[in-house]
């Protein structure tokens, strides 16, 4: 039964994640996440990366479900860390934070 759990999850997980695109400028949410970078003073030429990771909710009985997802940008302003924002699937900004030594005015670390 375990086995069969882990399998359906797995194989949920894997659809997910393909849903993603692999080139992060193709994202749908993108475009918010530009506005967000601007509207935090960061200039444009300090974005090295933008990666998306989606944020799946684990249900009972093998299911999941994405809720939302998650843009990991890397900055030139800080090598030992980075910018994460958080976002509904309609792309409503639901947070951000820093991770690492990475410090951005108005952001919680």
């Amino acid at each position: 039964m375990l086995k069969r759990w882990f399998g359906a999850f797995f194989a949920g997980l894997l659809v997910i994640l393909s849903s993603f695109p692999a080139d992060a400028a193709d994202h749908v949410c993108r475009p918010r996440v530009d506005e967000r970078i601007a509207g935090l003073g960061i200039p444009a030429e300090d974005v090295i990366d933008v990666r998306f990771e989606p944020i799946v909710l684990q249900r009972t009985r093998g299911s999941v479900r994405v809720i939302g997802a998650e843009a990991w940008i890397a900055l030139k302003s800080c090598p030992n860390g980075g910018l994460v924002m958080t976002m509904t699937l309609a792309c409503t900004p639901t947070g951000e934070f820093t991770t690492g030594r990475c410090r951005v005015p108005g952001v919680r670390c």
